[in-house]
């Protein structure tokens, strides 16, 4: 298993048979990810720009086949763009698309945000979201790596509030 971390929430993750962007924003261009192989599937916890850039978004799934899962906050900016490629989830549910993403409410502003465990390549993901600490988080434990986005651009977790959300995830 392979990462890329390009700033704020952005991630890239590679398991050899899935391939998964997590809120790239515009950190990373159409260009970039056909070097990386490009995604299967793109994930956004919220809709804050740091996190989720329609046009940058628009330009990704022009070139790749990849499908869509959101909050619903970005759920109800894209469904009438792209329809059938976009799936929404909230606080507690589960969708399995080659991996399983489960969803918990993150303590950040925005429509219904939430935090991210993805179980692919036989390991288990946490995406903080940029989240405040929440002890609901400690049912995604244990996990073998964790992205917990800290401080700006605000607001992210502080350094505090990410130690504690590592050692519930843990």
């Amino acid at each position: 298993m392979r990462f890329l971390w390009k700033g704020s929430s952005a991630v890239y993750i590679d398991s050899g048979d899935l391939r998964v962007l997590i809120d790239p924003a515009s950190f990373f261009s159409p260009v970039e990810l056909l070097q990386l192989g490009g995604p299967d599937l793109i994930l956004f916890t919220h809709e804050h720009s740091d996190h989720f850039d329609p046009d940058s978004l628009e330009a990704i799934l022009t070139e790749f086949d990849a499908r869509v899962i959101c909050n619903p906050g970005v759920h109800r900016v894209l469904r009438r763009r792209f329809g059938e490629r976009v799936l929404r989830i909230r606080d507690g549910e589960m969708l399995e698309l080659g991996a399983r993403v489960h969803a918990l409410r993150a303590v950040h502003p925005g429509h219904h945000p939430v935090v991210l465990l993805l179980e692919m390549g036989g390991k288990a993901i946490f995406h903080g979201d940029g989240s405040g600490f929440s002890g609901a988080f400690q049912t995604f434990s244990p996990v073998d790596l964790a992205f917990i986005p800290v401080g700006s651009p605000s607001p992210n977790s502080s350094p505090s509030e990410a130690v504690r959300i590592v050692r519930a995830v843990v």
